[in-house]
């Protein structure tokens, strides 16, 4: 099928043929204006043309009339584009022979539907015309005749015969004139037809007859026979005009077009696909066996129904509530794309989304409607499980509010309390505190910036050898005091001589089990929980989880983003909600499976398998042994003061000078050859940012062949690829905010002193 799509407006154009051309069977054309599309017009007999209302040369509706004066464009479906709902552009469009409009911004489903269904039309047109084609072939192709009866006589004869009659009876006009064309007839004696006949030629009456005739040599053939007294019946007569036509072919035509109706009759009762009939008063006069199955009947017991009758199991429902279908068809006007919901027998909902077009006798008088209609269940699902989702977002974002708040209020408050409380040991408990809430308030950070991570396929994973077995004993260690206060066991076993060594990376396998173990200590009350470690294969690990909390209903939905449990099991615990989809995502990362058994009431097991493949065993890494970094000049640049405040601070408790400054043009003008021994700089500072300032240096030490200093970026935006842009910039290292004591002190172990023998060459100086 060919379609024209006639827009102006670039973007448009391309998007409405990138929609188009992936309906199957379907060759797309674009043009920009009136004068290409009746250009492209003279080339291709196009099935469907989309015009925009205003174009360059012209508007889409003097361009639809004009086609539509035109033969071959007579029937061609012809769309409006517009984003003008003004009624009277409308009714122009409809007297200048549009079929169809579409308003702008166009829906890309109902553009596809629409323009399916139009093709659908033209499909079903081009069928149809190719049938009454070859109709009209057989109609020209058989023998049809003139004779012409003397009604005045008792015998009628023959006064008149045209060449027609000669072919069609194989007699020559000397051998039929002034007889009687009786003998033409090749029924039986007795027959109904040929007594009717008789009556009608005595009578002199007008008449229509189907009968056999028998050619000169003997031939029958089927002919149709139309007599016309002239100038009128009875007593008026003077003439009878017979018009005959040897209509055997068509005889077999229509046996032809019997054997292809009853074959898409057949198409249509095995389509799952609705297809319906209405007469003129709404009833049904036929349903394909898709929709008699779906109401459990049959096909008799719904004919002479109407949509009203069946009741509330076929109504349309476009989000107001349910409506009257029946009510729907009254105006006589085609619908299309409605939303009907058909209710089963077992009370399950089947939607189905039905387009019906009027149809009218050749008088124009209207006949009923032909209807079809497409199971959409699947689609209305999604689009359910999309609002739904949705809402779980909303209400994801209200929890993320407050487990946000919280700390923060912790945090503030707690510091502004600290001003005015003199007890060190007051003052300890308030500072533990803001530590915990800052910990908090930094695992749900965490917690987001991991989802994005998963949900954006940018984790990266390490691989490093460590042992399975520690790092299991490790997390039982760590909430074992947790478990203690609500008097739960908290176990560990192992099975299996796999081996406890495994490469993978321990970081997130260790955050997998974590979560798991929070989870189960958060949702259970009395009892136990045990971790089993099953180490029986060398080339992938177990681990389960049990617990005998309060258990799940539906274990499946726990696992996705931005759901918890309910909302009151929500208020009860903290927590972001996302600790199981970021679960489910590393795991999946790194190739493995999840899965939960679980009982209402009797706890759950959530069980995982990785393929972390078995290593040699390895010595534990050295602890980090405490630094000094005496007769060290580092130069710090942050425009938070915060920041810069608590850099200097530790930097200054490992025993460093420290220049600091506000942003990175202060720190350009500051940093000199020689003077610093490494430097720590924000990345995102006013004037000038850090990876610009590293640049510059770079250049400065290459251009005057100086040694090259050791640079750390400080950032808050520490992802793998924004982390190689730092490096590419010429930093050295990275360090993730929020910044403590111990990442500083290990990326900077190198510059240890206690055990130097020389002064440091660069001395500091005041900042």
């Amino acid at each position: 099928m060919l379609i024209a799509v006639v827009e102006d407006n670039e973007v448009i154009l391309s998007v409405l043929l990138s929609t188009l051309e992936v309906i199957d069977g379907c060759v797309v054309h674009g043009f920009d204006s009136v004068g290409g599309a009746f250009a492209g017009c003279e080339d291709h007999l196009f099935d469907l043309m989309i015009f925009d209302y205003r174009l360059p040369d012209g508007n889409g509706i003097d361009a639809i009339r004009k086609l539509r004066a035109k033969e071959r464009y007579r029937h061609v479906p012809l769309v409006m584009l517009t984003g003008d709902n003004d009624i009277a552009v409308r009714l122009d469009a409809i007297r200048a022979g549009a079929t169809d409009f579409l308003t702008k911004p166009v829906n890309i489903e109902e553009l596809r539907l629409r323009v399916g269904n139009l093709l659908a039309m033209r499909r079903a047109q081009c069928a149809a015309a190719e049938r009454e084609a070859l109709l009209d072939a057989v109609i020209e192709a058989s023998t049809a005749s003139i004779a012409i009866g003397d009604a005045t006589q008792p015998e009628t004869p023959l006064i008149y015969v045209n060449a027609a009659f000669e072919r069609l009876s194989g007699y020559s006009r000397k051998e039929v004139l002034a007889q009687n064309c009786r003998f033409l007839n090749a029924e039986p004696p007795g027959a109904q037809v040929r007594d009717d006949l008789r009556r009608t030629v005595a009578g002199r009456l007008a008449g229509q007859f189907r009968l056999r005739n028998r050619r000169r040599h003997g031939e029958e053939f089927w002919n149709q026979l139309d007599l016309r007294p002239v100038p009128g019946p009875g007593a008026d007569a003077r003439y009878i005009v017979a018009t005959q036509f040897d209509i055997s072919r068509e005889v077999e035509a229509r046996n032809s077009r019997d054997r292809i109706d009853a074959r898409l009759s057949d198409i249509a009762q095995l389509s799952a696909a609705w297809f319906f009939e209405l007469d003129s008063d709404l009833r049904l006069v036929y349903v394909s066996r898709a929709v008699s199955d779906a109401l459990s009947t049959t096909p008799q017991e719904l004919y002479g129904l109407t949509f009203e009758q069946i009741g509330g199991k076929i109504v349309i429902d476009e989000g107001r509530g349910p409506a009257s279908l029946h009510e729907r068809l009254l105006p006589r006007k085609a619908l299309s794309n409605l939303p009907v919901m058909v209710t089963l027998p077992d009370q399950s909902v089947l939607w189905v989304q039905t387009s019906v077009i009027p149809f009218y006798t050749t008088s124009g008088a209207f006949e009923g409607f032909r209807g079809f209609g497409s199971d959409v269940s699947e689609i209305v699902a999604a689009r359910d499980a999309a609002r739904q989702a949705e809402r779980a977002k909303s209400s994801f974002l209200a929890m993320m509010g407050h487990e946000l708040q919280t700390p923060i209020t912790a945090i503030s408050g707690l510091a502004e309390l600290l001003e005015s409380v003199e007890n060190p040991a007051e003052r300890q408990a308030h500072l533990a505190t803001i530590r915990d809430a800052a910990g908090r308030l930094s695992s749900v950070f965490s917690d987001v910036l991991d989802q994005v991570q998963i949900e954006s396929g940018q984790l990266t994973l390490a691989q490093s050898p460590f042992s399975m077995v520690a790092l299991c004993e490790e997390v039982r260690t760590l909430f074992s005091t947790a478990a203690e206060a609500k008097s739960l066991a908290l176990t560990l076993s192992v099975t299996g001589q796999g081996g406890a060594y495994r490469i993978g990376d321990p970081v997130r396998v260790r955050q997998i089990l974590k979560n798991l173990v929070c989870n189960a200590i958060k949702f259970t009350e009395a009892g136990s929980i045990e971790i089993r470690l099953d180490l029986t294969t060398a080339d992938a690990l177990q681990v389960e989880v049990a617990d005998t909390g309060i258990g799940l209903a539906d274990a499946e939905r726990i696992f996705a983003a931005f759901v918890q449990l309910d909302d009151g099991i929500a208020r009860r615990s903290e927590g972001s909600g996302l600790g199981l989809s970021i679960t489910r995502g590393l795991i999946t990362a790194m190739q493995g499976e999840i899965s939960v058994s679980s009982r209402i009431g009797a706890g759950a097991t959530f069980r995982f398998s990785l393929p972390l493949p078995a290593c040699d065993a390895v010595l534990p890494a050295e602890r980090p042994q405490k630094i000094s970094l005496q007769r060290r000049h580092i130069l710090v640049a942050d425009d938070n003061h915060a920041n810069r405040k608590i850099l200097s601070m530790i930097l200054e408790r490992l025993g460093a000078a420290v220049t600091v400054c506000e942003d990175g043009a202060e720190a350009l003008e500051i940093w000199e050859p020689h003077r610093f021994d490494a430097l720590l700089l924000d990345i995102n500072m006013p004037r000038l940012a850090g990876t610009d300032v590293m640049r510059e240096i770079r250049h400065r030490e290459a251009a005057g062949d100086l040694p090259r200093i050791f640079a750390c970026a400080v950032s808050a935006n520490a992802r793998p690829e924004q982390v190689a842009g730092y490096l590419d910039a010429g930093f050295d290292d990275c360090i993730a905010k929020p910044i403590g004591r111990d990442n500083i002190a290990a990326m900077l172990s190198w510059l240890d002193t206690t055990s130097l023998s020389e002064p440091s060459m660069r001395e500091p100086q005041a900042s």
